[in-house]
């Protein structure tokens, strides 16, 4: 989960909906990991 490999998925050939989806699984997963703590 680090800075280094978001900046690697993140590459303009791939579409807008690929990085929201990324978006958004960056974010529940930082959810349940809060939530499990």
């Amino acid at each position: 989960m680090d800075d280094c490999r978001r900046h690697q998925v993140r590459s303009p050939v791939k579409g807008t909906d690929e990085d929201i989806n990324h978006e958004l699984n960056m974010v529940l997963w930082v959810l349940i990991e809060n939530w499990r703590q």
